[in-house]
């Protein structure tokens, strides 16, 4: 899913999927899912947690009248999972854990935070895991030996904790 939310430009985004063929675009708030909507494009992924309750409440309902349209999203904690389940109503959607380290801008720090988070998923009748996900660009921005290690790091923790999740 490319970044939709770099230009927003409707006629852009839309040749990212035909010409480009992206499966969907990217987005950062909900109010950038519902523009990327509007400009047509039918499968988006937030890139993001999604936590505000309005928001959650447009998506399921876009998502229950669109059905054939795609959406992921990240949830990194077990509050997240419960939002969700509190505003999605019967609409379900796919989501990823979305990894981190610690001082990171948001996910989960560990393999053993994201085991009790996909159990919640799991338990969940309106969630799906279907991966996970993080975000690594400020990990190492030098691409200096320490921040290329830093990024390998991270990669290698991502990759473990996705083969452990799989089990």
């Amino acid at each position: 899913a490319a970044h939709g939310k770099t230009s927003m430009s409707p006629a852009i985004l839309r040749r990212a999927i035909t010409e480009g063929e992206a499966w969907g675009l990217g987005a950062a708030t909900p109010s950038q899912v519902r523009a990327l909507r509007q400009f047509g494009i039918r499968n988006v992924f937030l890139a993001n947690e999604l936590v505000d309750p309005a928001g959650i409440r447009w998506i399921a309902q876009w998502q229950q009248e669109h059905p054939e349209h795609g959406f992921l999203c990240y949830v990194d904690s077990l509050e997240g999972v419960t939002l969700l389940e509190q505003n999605l109503g019967s609409c379900r959607i796919s989501v990823l854990i979305e990894m981190s380290i610690s001082g990171g801008r948001t996910g989960c720090r560990s393999s053993d935070e994201a085991i009790k988070i996909a159990e919640a998923i799991a338990a969940s009748e309106v969630l799906q895991l279907v991966g996970v996900a993080g975000y690594e660009g400020a990990l190492g921005a030098g691409r200096d030996t320490s921040g290329i290690a830093r990024v390998k790091d991270y990669c290698e923790m991502m990759i473990a904790t996705a083969a452990l999740l799989a089990e």
